[in-house]
Protein backbone atom coordinates (compact mmCIF):
# COMPACT_ATOMS: atom_id res chain seq x y z
CA UNK A 1 0.00 0.00 0.00
CA UNK A 2 1.55 3.06 -0.84
CA UNK A 3 1.12 5.99 1.87
CA UNK A 4 1.49 9.54 1.19
CA UNK A 5 1.19 12.49 3.76
CA UNK A 6 -0.93 15.92 2.59
CA UNK A 7 0.48 18.83 3.64
CA UNK A 8 -1.18 22.18 3.83
CA UNK A 9 0.17 24.74 1.01
CA UNK A 10 -2.05 28.30 1.19
CA UNK A 11 -2.98 29.74 -1.84
CA UNK A 12 -0.32 32.30 -1.35
CA UNK A 13 3.10 30.29 -0.43
CA UNK A 14 5.11 31.70 2.30
CA UNK A 15 8.39 31.49 0.82
CA UNK A 16 11.96 32.45 1.06
CA UNK A 17 14.94 32.43 -1.55
CA UNK A 18 18.49 30.80 -0.82
CA UNK A 19 21.47 31.88 -2.53
CA UNK A 20 24.49 28.95 -2.28
CA UNK A 21 27.70 30.02 -1.75
CA UNK A 22 31.02 27.96 -1.14
CA UNK A 23 31.68 30.04 2.26
CA UNK A 24 28.37 30.00 3.48
CA UNK A 25 26.49 27.19 2.68
CA UNK A 26 29.94 24.81 1.45
CA UNK A 27 27.89 21.06 1.44
CA UNK A 28 24.90 22.51 -0.33
CA UNK A 29 26.67 24.06 -2.78
CA UNK A 30 29.23 21.17 -3.59
CA UNK A 31 26.39 18.81 -3.98
CA UNK A 32 24.23 21.37 -6.78
CA UNK A 33 27.40 21.81 -8.58
CA UNK A 34 28.06 18.33 -8.89
CA UNK A 35 24.29 17.57 -9.72
CA UNK A 36 24.36 20.44 -13.00
CA UNK A 37 27.69 19.04 -14.32
CA UNK A 38 26.45 15.07 -14.42
CA UNK A 39 23.42 16.43 -15.54
CA UNK A 40 25.65 18.05 -18.35
CA UNK A 41 23.23 21.52 -17.46
CA UNK A 42 26.09 23.75 -18.67
CA UNK A 43 29.51 22.91 -20.85
CA UNK A 44 31.54 24.77 -18.14
CA UNK A 45 31.96 24.44 -14.58
CA UNK A 46 32.21 28.24 -14.47
CA UNK A 47 29.33 28.55 -16.05
CA UNK A 48 27.37 26.43 -13.21
CA UNK A 49 28.98 28.59 -10.55
CA UNK A 50 27.77 32.35 -12.20
CA UNK A 51 24.33 30.15 -12.40
CA UNK A 52 24.26 28.94 -8.80
CA UNK A 53 25.91 32.40 -7.73
CA UNK A 54 22.64 34.29 -9.74
CA UNK A 55 20.04 32.00 -9.04
CA UNK A 56 18.33 31.76 -5.61
CA UNK A 57 16.71 28.66 -4.86
CA UNK A 58 13.07 29.11 -3.84
CA UNK A 59 11.80 27.70 -0.61
CA UNK A 60 8.30 27.26 0.40
CA UNK A 61 7.84 26.94 4.22
CA UNK A 62 5.35 24.41 5.74
CA UNK A 63 4.17 24.24 9.12
CA UNK A 64 3.10 20.64 10.21
CA UNK A 65 1.47 20.64 13.46
CA UNK A 66 2.92 18.81 16.24
CA UNK A 67 5.89 18.58 14.08
CA UNK A 68 7.69 22.03 12.95
CA UNK A 69 8.58 24.38 10.25
CA UNK A 70 10.37 23.05 7.28
CA UNK A 71 11.04 24.20 3.81
CA UNK A 72 10.57 22.12 0.66
CA UNK A 73 12.19 23.21 -2.55
CA UNK A 74 9.27 24.57 -4.86
CA UNK A 75 9.98 22.97 -7.70
CA UNK A 76 10.18 20.01 -5.56
CA UNK A 77 6.83 20.53 -4.77
CA UNK A 78 5.38 20.91 -7.85
CA UNK A 79 6.80 17.94 -9.29
CA UNK A 80 5.90 15.62 -6.31
CA UNK A 81 9.29 14.39 -5.17
CA UNK A 82 9.49 15.25 -1.31
CA UNK A 83 9.49 13.51 1.62
CA UNK A 84 8.64 14.63 4.56
CA UNK A 85 11.17 15.03 7.25
CA UNK A 86 9.12 13.74 10.24
CA UNK A 87 7.28 11.31 9.21
CA UNK A 88 9.76 10.03 5.98
CA UNK A 89 6.04 9.31 3.61
CA UNK A 90 6.39 11.06 0.05
CA UNK A 91 3.91 14.49 0.96
CA UNK A 92 1.65 15.87 -1.98
CA UNK A 93 0.07 19.36 -1.13
CA UNK A 94 -3.07 19.40 0.12
CA UNK A 95 -5.70 21.65 -2.29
Amino acid sequence: MNQTEKIMVQAGPEVIEVTLTPEKFPEAYKRKLEELMEQKAFDTEEEAKEWIRTTPIVLELVYKKDSGLFAIESEALETGTCVSPYSSLPVIPEE
